[in-house]
């Protein structure tokens, strides 16, 4: 983790260190080597957009599916808008599911959707409700409650 958050500092220059985008390539390579999820993530941004290195959607896609399956958020819900881009309804709604069970909303919604137009099936849509939920419950506490709380009443004096 600690390469990786060097190569973000040398990417946006932060930190002190002044922007060097070959260097932060360089960190995030090996940083990805090493299996760091956030890395394989940020260099499917670099290969995708193609102003640092030469633009490459393999490259790209390739590590958006590393970051995904070593746990990355980001990285499953870019695929998952891109398989539905691409019209793979079913690729994008396995995606969906995963990041479902991880307690991500609008992820949860799309699996509704699918469940409402069959490309789901009850048995996935039940598990996937069950495991969303788990998932919500997981992350409750009341630490977050009151800090939510906090910053509800925040907005409401701006």
């Amino acid at each position: 983790m600690a390469m990786y958050n060097l190569g973000s500092c040398y990417q946006f220059g932060t930190m002190g260190l002044r922007q060097d985008h070959a260097k932060a390539l360089e960190l995030y390579r090996t940083s990805a080597k090493l299996g760091q999820p956030f890395a394989h993530y940020s260099l499917s941004l670099y290969y995708r957009k193609g102003d640092i290195v030469e633009k490459d959607t393999i490259k790209a896609t390739y590590h958006l599916q590393l970051g995904a399956m070593a746990g990355n958020v980001m990285a499953r819900h870019f695929l998952e808008c891109e398989e539905g881009n691409a019209g793979n309804i079913d690729r994008a709604l396995k995606h969906s599911m995963i990041l479902a069970n991880d307690g991500h909303d609008s992820s949860m919604k799309a699996v509704q959707e699918g469940y409402k137009n069959g490309f789901v099936t009850k048995d996935d849509y039940a598990k996937t409700i069950r495991a969303h939920g788990n998932s919500i419950d997981e992350m409750k506490s009341d630490d977050r409650d009151r800090a939510a709380a906090a910053f509800r009443e925040l907005q409401l004096t701006k």
